[in-house]
C-alpha cells in the first residue's frame, strides 16, 4: 500500500494541526510566565509601598510608579484570556482545511505506533527517505531497525548517480547500525557497478542477507553487432559478479535471479547448498537449458524445497523433454516456461506442480498428428514419481486422483499432455 498525493496531503494538514496546538500552548505558556512576573512585580511593588518615604517629593513619585504597575497588571489580567483566544484563531486554520473530516479524511496521527510503522513499511525506499523529514515522530519510528530488514535498490537505474546514492544510503544504514536481510537489486545496475555493488554485499549490515531478488528490465535485443557485443559483454559481466555473489552468501535461503543456463553459471550457483526456494528467471541471452545442467543443479541443492523455472526453448513441433530428480523438491512451478516438456518426475515429496494450460505457451502443432513422438501420459508420470501430489496448478486433486481423475483435471491434462489421449489440434 502506497500513500498517494491525496493522502499525503490529508496526512499532512492532520500533522500541522497538531503542530499549531503544540505552538498554541507554547504562546499560552510563554504568557502566564510572563503574568506571574508581573504579579510578583506588583507584590514586591506592594511591599515597598509599606515602607516609610522621608521626602514628599519622593513619595509622591513613588506612588505615582506603583499606580502605573497597578494599572498596567490589571489590564493584563482583564485581557489576558482575549489574547489568547486572538493568537488561537491566527495561529489555527479554518476547520475545513486544518481539521479535515468526512469520507476523505483519515486521522493518520491518531494511530498507535505498530500501525504506523505497517504503514511505513509498504513504501519505497525513496519515500522513506522523504518521510524522514517530515516530522521528530516520523523520523523516530521509519528509522527503526524494523523498517530496513527488506531494501529495494531497484530504483538505482543510472551508473553515475546511483553510484554515489548507494553510497548514501550504505552510509544510512550504518548511522544506524540496521541489519539487511532482504535484498532487492537491479542486474543492469549490477553489471554497470560490479564493484560498488561488492562493498556494499560485503559490508558488516549485510552479514544476515537470506533473501535476494534480481530483477532485469525486459528490452528487445537489436541485432546489430553493437547489440550483440554488448549483450555479450554484460553476460561475462554477470557471471563473474555470479561467482562474487555466491562466495559471499553461502548460507542463501532464497534467490530469484536472471539465469543463463551456462554451465559455468549452473557450477557457480550450485555452491549454494542451503537454498530453500530459487526462481530463475529468462535472461536477455539465449538459454541453453541441458538436461545434465538441470541434474547437475538439482543433485547439488540438496535443501532445495521451491523450484520456479522460466525458460524459453526452441522445440519446434512439440517439446524439449525435461526430467525432475530431486528428494527435497516440494514445489516445482514451469508455468512460465515455453517448449519445455516433463517427461519423468522423480520426486518423493512433491506436493504442488505447476504447468502451463495457457495455449499460447504450446507450439503449433502440425494437421498430421501422428508427425509428432507420442508420450508418455502426464497422469502416468505424475502417480509414479510425485505420490505425495495434492495440487496441480489451482486444482486440488481428489483422494483416489491416481485411479481416476476429476473433469477439471482431465481438461488441464489436454491442454498440455503430449500422449495420444490428450493430443489435439490447436484450431
Amino acid at each position: 500500500m502506497l500513500v498517494n498525493h491525496s493522502q499525503k496531503n490529508t496526512i499532512c494538514s492532520a500533522l500541522v494541526h497538531k503542530w499549531v496546538e503544540d505552538v498554541s500552548l507554547i504562546q499560552e505558556k510563554n504568557l502566564k510566565n510572563k503574568c506571574n512576573d508581573l504579579q510578583l512585580f506588583y507584590n514586591s511593588s506592594s511591599k515597598f509601598s509599606t515602607l516609610p518615604v522621608r521626602n514628599t517629593q519622593n513619595k509622591k513619585q513613588h506612588n505615582c510608579s506603583l499606580k502605573k504597575v497597578e494599572d498596567v497588571f490589571n489590564r493584563f489580567i482583564e485581557t489576558k484570556n482575549r489574547c489568547l483566544l486572538s493568537l488561537l484563531k491566527n495561529l489555527k486554520p479554518k476547520t475545513s482545511s486544518a481539521e479535515p473530516s468526512g469520507e476523505g479524511f483519515f486521522p493518520f496521527n491518531d494511530l498507535p505506533s505498530v500501525c504506523k510503522m505497517t504503514v511505513f513499511s509498504f513504501l519505497k525506499e525513496t519515500d522513506k527517505g522523504n518521510c524522514l523529514q517530515v516530522c521528530h515522530e516520523w523520523n523516530e519510528l521509519i528509522k527503526s531497525q524494523t523498517l530496513w530488514r527488506a531494501i529495494d535498490l531497484t530504483f538505482m537505474k543510472s551508473s553515475h548517480q546511483s553510484s554515489s546514492k548507494l553510497k548514501s544510503f550504505s552510509n544510512f544504514l550504518d548511522r544506524g547500525n540496521h541489519q539487511v536481510t532482504d535484498i532487492e537489486l537491479d542486474f543492469q545496475f549490477i553489471v554497470n557497478n560490479p564493484e560498488e555493488m561488492k562493498r556494499f554485499l560485503e559490508s558488516e549490515k549485510c552479514n544476515s542477507v537470506k533473501f535476494i531478488t534480481i530483477t532485469q528490465q525486459r528490452v528487445p535485443v537489436e541485432q546489430t553487432p553493437d547489440a550483440v557485443y554488448k549483450n555479450r559483454r554484460d553476460q561475462r559481466k554477470s557471471a563473474n559478479f555470479l561467482e562474487t555473489f555466491v562466495a559471499m552468501f553461502r548460507n542463501l535461503e532464497y534467490l530469484s535471479v536472471p539465469f543463463d543456463w551456462a554451465i559455468h553459471s549452473v557450477k557457480s550457483l550450485s555452491k549454494l547448498t542451503n537454498l530453500k526456494s530459487l526462481v530463475l528467471n529468462k535472461s536477455s541471452t539465449f538459454q541453453n537449458l541441458e538436461q545434465y545442467g538441470l541434474n547437475y543443479l538439482l543433485n547439488a541443492l540438496v535443501s532445495l524445497e521451491q523450484l520456479d523455472i522460466e525458460v524459453t526453448l526452441p522445440s519446434g513441433y512439440g517439446f524439449q523433454n525435461f526430467t525432475f530428480e530431486s528428494t527435497s523438491l516440494k514445489v516445482l512451478n514451469i508455468s512460465r516456461s515455453k517448449g519445455l516438456q516433463v517427461v519423468g518426475l522423480k520426486t518423493p515429496n512433491l506436493v504442488k506442480l505447476i504447468l502451463s494450460n495457457n495455449p499460447s505457451f504450446i507450439p503449433l502443432l502440425p494437421n498430421d498428428t501422428s508427425l509428432l513422438p507420442a508420450g508418455e501420459c502426464l497422469h502416468s508420470i505424475v502417480k509414479h514419481g510425485a505420490p505425495k501430489l495434492l495440487k496441480m496448478n489451482e486444482v486440488e486433486l481428489n483422494y483416489n486422483w491416481r485411479c481416476s481423475l476429476k473433469e477439471d483435471v482431465n481438461l488441464l491434462l489436454s491442454s498440455y499432455c503430449n500422449c495420444v489421449k490428450h493430443l489435439k489440434k490447436l484450431t
